[in-house]
């Protein structure tokens, strides 16, 4: 009887231990710059702050990721001292879900999402104006750059111009708009058939690029001429019907390119016109 008393005794002890079982509370987190429902342009550059909280987690122990739509935009990272966790995100083209996700170290996880309304950004519009296909463009002579551009959201002036030959590249020829849009400049273009672009970038970068295709000669020949009739120091009487005679040629140009005038040191123009 003695022994059975004490066996109860030990089993009786070995139950009166317990186990202490630690509860893990989930982190939370708020987005807190913008609501539900928040309107935004294409292409716009936006930052976005979270409030992260957690019950028994310091803040340097959890990691916030930002994900727009199904994307991860903004990488896993910790959130500074006072809790707040930011991504700077560029809006795409079409409404969607902007969420935020928080863990911490032992598999606790929150989550909180807005809407996003994206308003489309057109593209910018462009004209050129000159140089056209067509023109007679020689290496050695100033080009005029002109063009027209425009854009619903941005004004003229805002617009980056840059015109890019397919010979010489991206031409230095500063170009900025008027506010009415008329954009002029001049610049040099080397001998060869180009394809002259003209790209528009408005501010929340959308573009529009238009060309032309120019044929540039190389450096404008002079054309040479000379006087056929009435020969040197030839006379006639005053009052006299006298008839000029001459030949002109261009290497450039053909003859019928070609203007003309008779100039006497004494009388001053007596003529001119075309071949």
């Amino acid at each position: 009887m003695k022994n059975a008393l004490v066996l109860l005794g030990s089993l009786v002890a070995c139950n009166s231990d317990t186990t202490t079982k630690t509860f893990n509370a989930s982190p939370e987190v708020v987005i807190m710059s913008h609501s539900d429902g928040f309107e935004a342009i294409e292409g716009e550059r936006i930052s976005f702050r979270a409030q992260v909280s957690d019950t028994n987690d310091p803040f340097e122990e959890l990691r916030v990721a930002w994900y727009w739509g199904q994307n991860l935009v903004c990488e896993w990272a910790t959130p500074n001292e006072g809790g707040d966790a930011y991504c700077d995100l560029t809006i795409g083209g079409s409404d969607e879900l902007l969420r935020v996700e928080v863990q911490d170290l032992r598999g606790g996880a929150g989550r909180a999402e807005i809407s996003v309304v994206v308003t489309p950004n057109m593209a910018p519009e462009a004209e050129i104006l000159s140089p056209q296909t067509g023109d007679r463009l020689y290496s050695d002579q100033l080009i005029s750059f002109h063009a027209f551009v425009s854009d619903l959201e941005d004004s003229p002036e805002t617009l980056l111009l840059q015109w890019e030959s397919s010979i010489d590249g991206e031409l230095v020829v500063a170009t900025v708009a008027d506010s009415n849009g008329d954009a002029r400049e001049a610049g040099f273009l080397s001998e060869g058939q180009h394809s002259l672009q003209l790209h528009v970038t408005d501010t929340l970068g959308k573009s529009v690029t238009e060309s032309v295709v120019l044929q540039v000669g190389g450096a404008n020949n002079p054309p040479s001429c000379s006087i056929t009739a009435p020969a040197d120091q030839s006379g006639s009487p005053v009052g006299d019907p006298v008839i000029f005679r001459g030949t002109a040629t261009d290497p450039d140009v053909g003859s019928n390119e070609l203007t003309i005038s008779w100039v006497s040191d004494k009388d001053g123009v007596l003529g001119a016109g075309s071949i």
